[in-house]
């Protein structure tokens, strides 16, 4: 269900990705959004102004997908193969229709502030992720990463990331986001974590 694709190199960080099959997430989302745009409506916290017809989360309120639960279990298991430590924290769903966007922001110390990673799973081919640097030392300060289906990205929870609003009328574009921590042997000792 989840297989390891490649290592990009955004401004010297690594950001992993994975490609995964969504059949049975995807059904499970679907059935799932109702309740999830209802609770947008009711907690317009995390909506950053914008309409719920245009855009909402369950970020406030985690709605359980377990589907994608066993992908971040598969994910483990992967990642403990090659001596890392994985531990997944709170997942939540956007949608995005035409229109709305995501400010620049970070996953380190938010509310949500677990672990050292980040990630996104992209349920459409719709839309992009921006990374941004201010790093003199780089030759670029923009990188993207175009949404697919069924890619998992993950990346260091303080990379700076956007989503520009995309143009594809009367489209939604989904994706799951999660943090995690990730370590390997020598942080799991200094941290005093199982090996």
């Amino acid at each position: 269900m989840i297989k390891y694709t490649d290592t990009k190199e955004f401004f010297s960080t690594p950001v992993f990705t994975y490609e995964v099959d969504t059949s049975l997430i995807r059904e499970e989302l679907m059935k799932k959004l109702p309740t999830i745009g209802r609770l947008s409506k009711t907690d317009t916290t995390w909506n950053q102004g914008l309409s719920s017809e245009v855009y909402y989360t369950n970020f406030g309120t985690p709605t359980t997908i377990s589907s994608f639960e066993g992908v971040l279990k598969e994910l483990k298991s992967s990642l403990a193969g090659s001596g890392l430590y994985f531990e997944a924290g709170a997942y939540w769903v956007a949608a995005y229709r035409q229109g709305a966007g995501h400010e620049l922001h970070i996953h380190k110390d938010n509310l949500l502030g677990f672990g050292n990673f980040s990630g996104i799973l992209h349920m459409s081919n719709i839309g992009k992720t921006v990374f941004i640097t201010n790093s003199p030392s780089s030759s670029s300060n923009q990188e993207e990463l175009e949404s697919a289906e069924g890619l998992l990205s993950l990346f260091p929870a303080t990379l700076p990331h956007s989503v520009p609003s995309h143009g594809v009328t009367e489209e939604w574009r989904y994706i799951i986001a999660f943090n995690a921590a990730i370590y390997n042997q020598e942080e799991m000792r200094d941290y005093g974590l199982d090996i």
